[in-house]
């Protein structure tokens, strides 16, 4: 099994070119790759695996307060076998977060403008909004730095994906938790099944890698 590069974002600043052209290997060759010195500091970084942790070890009754079957706005938790991925069950429970956003009023409006809407928040876990409000700020800075690099290294203007992102990047963001899938009561063994993400760019931060230093993939 191959490694996965890594690429410093921190590189992006002080040797551009170096960088776009690593990157533009990088994604041709590979398709993945490990970020690091991507400017969120190790404390938030441990906050965010603290806060993550700190909800998925809630009992169930409090998980289920902020269920995302109450929200029309598709956000909040989602429990152990609750999704599907190409009709096998995910073993996999979560927690999902947008943009923080009022209500849309309809009216002659498409359906799907009702994605727009607050998160639910679990009021046991009160500083869980600000940690992860603010995480998903750094995140989106940093996927947008990424997608001008892109841009560029696709021989194209860096601004050139500016006029859909219009100052209001849409954010997604999903707390995860995978179980045993040995002791999971179910037949499926799928995490989570091949699939596409919206957007532009999927950055995941993990628990466990075999760095000694914060990186996204």
């Amino acid at each position: 099994m191959h490694e996965l590069p890594t690429l410093s974002l921190a590189e992006l600043y002080s040797n551009r070119d170096q960088f776009i052209y690593s990157l533009s290997r990088v994604a041709r060759e590979v398709g993945f790759f490990y970020l690091s010195d991507f400017g969120v500091n190790n404390e938030k970084i441990n906050n965010i695996h603290h806060i993550a942790t700190d909800f998925f070890t809630l009992s169930s009754e409090e998980k289920n307060k902020v269920s995302m079957i109450n929200s029309p706005h598709f956000r909040g938790f989602s429990g152990i076998g609750e999704e599907k991925t190409k009709g096998s069950i995910d073993i996999r429970e979560q927690f999902d977060v947008m943009n923080e956003e009022p209500v849309r009023q309809l009216e002659d409006s498409p359906l799907w403008m009702n994605i727009y809407g607050p998160n639910q928040w679990p009021a046991s876990i009160p500083h869980m909004r600000e940690l992860i409000l603010d995480f998903m700020n750094d995140l989106s800075f940093i996927a947008q730095e990424l997608l001008s690099a892109f841009a560029l290294a696709l021989e194209q203007d860096p601004d050139v994906f500016n006029h859909s992102i219009m100052g209001n990047p849409y954010q997604h963001l999903k707390l995860i938790r995978y179980p045993n899938v040995d002791s999971a009561q179910s037949s499926s063994r799928q995490g989570v099944g091949a699939h596409k993400d919206p957007g532009y760019l999927t950055l995941l931060l993990q628990d466990k890698v075999s760095a000694d230093i914060p990186q996204l993939i």
